[in-house]
């Protein structure tokens, strides 16, 4: 009986702490997003896509024959109808989407890049704490997908 109270309020004071700790920063907003010579940033984590990685976390890019802006409109109308999403950043051919996880409320970043020349869209999705991975980008993307492909 005492062992499990002791185990319930190390747990307890762990999750408290955890919490503390992603309000206090370790979920801020990395400096290496964006599109770079055509490219968005490397997954660097566990759980991170992307359709410009090899191995795991690879997924096939979206297609397109709309013209970009159709493209764009269709994909921020999407991203409007999801929970706890906001645009962080948009322009021609990019938009960058932070999406708030319900329960300990720590960021995802997701990032679109309109490819002009091949007609793709590629993305990437990943969480910005590296200590917890569920496979949600993975399925935040493939709804995403889901989703985008109806408009088609």
């Amino acid at each position: 009986m005492t062992t499990g109270l002791i185990l319930m309020g190390f747990l307890g004071v762990l999750t408290l702490g955890w919490v503390v700790i992603a309000q206090k920063g370790v979920g801020r907003m990395p400096s290496y997003l964006g599109v770079k010579q055509g490219h968005l940033a490397p997954c660097t984590s566990n759980g991170c896509v992307s359709t410009q990685v090899e191995g795991k976390g690879y997924m096939k890019p979206l297609t397109y024959k709309k013209s970009e802006q159709e493209v764009k409109s269709d994909l921020l109308s999407i991203i409007y109808s999801m929970d706890r999403a906001r645009v962080v950043k948009e322009d021609d051919r990019y938009i960058h989407v932070e999406f708030m996880t319900p329960l300990l409320r720590l960021m995802d970043d997701v990032e679109f890049y309109i490819d002009s020349e091949r007609k793709e869209v590629h993305f990437r999705s990943a969480s910005r704490t590296r200590l917890l991975h569920s496979g949600a980008n993975r399925k935040r993307m493939e709804e995403i997908r889901r989703r985008y492909l109806q408009r088609q």
